[in-house]
Parts: structure tokens; sequence; C-alpha cells
């Protein structure tokens, strides 16, 4: 499915994309799954209506790992952030610089040796008002 072809439907039906396909497990601790303005920076704070996929180029410091066993992943982001001035970060999320408006992304991954691109939505796993698998 084409990102523009989602964002052409969601824009025609005035509903934000899902993505059905993403579910979290029964043992999980996730108590909501919360789109990035609905989620509070701090505890006890408010949710940021300035949510940016990146502000200025990203950085190795940007990543922080939550409670998901996934260091492998996120020390490989935190080096590409490092080369090229985050170019190659940025080329992860093709011609996205901006939050989606109908909450649709693309991500560029290379799996089993092969780049593909995956539709995503905007959706992130919360516990207590808060992101559960990464951190703001």
């Amino acid at each position: 499915v084409e990102l523009s072809e989602v964002m052409r439907g969601c824009k025609l039906t005035g509903h934000r994309f899902r993505d059905s396909s993403f579910k979290i497990g029964t043992n999980s601790k996730v108590t909501a799954v919360l789109r990035p303005s609905e989620i509070a920076r701090h505890e006890g704070k408010a949710p940021s209506p300035d949510w940016r996929l990146f502000r200025g180029r990203p950085r190795a410091d940007d990543v922080r790992q939550g409670e998901l066993g996934d260091c492998w992943f996120l020390s490989s982001l935190a080096a590409v952030a490092e080369l090229q001035e985050g170019r190659l970060v940025r080329a992860l999320l093709p011609g996205q610089t901006t939050p989606s408006e109908v909450g649709a992304y693309i991500v560029r991954l290379c799996l089993g040796g092969r780049w593909q691109e995956i539709l995503v939505d905007d959706h992130l796993p919360c516990i207590g008002g808060g992101m559960y698998y990464t951190q703001l």
C-alpha cells in the first residue's frame, strides 16, 4: 500500500490511519495505545502538542531504551544517527520530516537483506500515560 493512497483515503473519510496488524500481547503491561500528542512528556504534565519526528538533526543521544529488550536495534540507530549528520536516519523515514496529518508513516528497513518499506501508524504503547517501550 502506498502512503499517498492511505493519506488520501483517510482525508476522504476524516479518519486517522490505524495499523490493524499491530497487536499487543496478552501478557503485556501496556495499559493504553496513544498518539504522540496524547502522551505526557513527564509524569504529571500535560501531553505535548508540539511533537516532531526530529528536532534539528537526529543524534545518538536522542535514542533511549524503554522496557523492550531491543538495545541491539537502538544502538544501531544511535550509531547511524551519528553518521552524515543524521541523513541516514532520515532515509529510514523517506520524505517525512513533520508529523503526518493522518498518523501514517513509511519506515524503510532492511529485512533479510532486502530493503522494504513498511506502513505504520503513530500509536505508541504506553503505561501510566507515558511511553512504555521507549522514552521521549
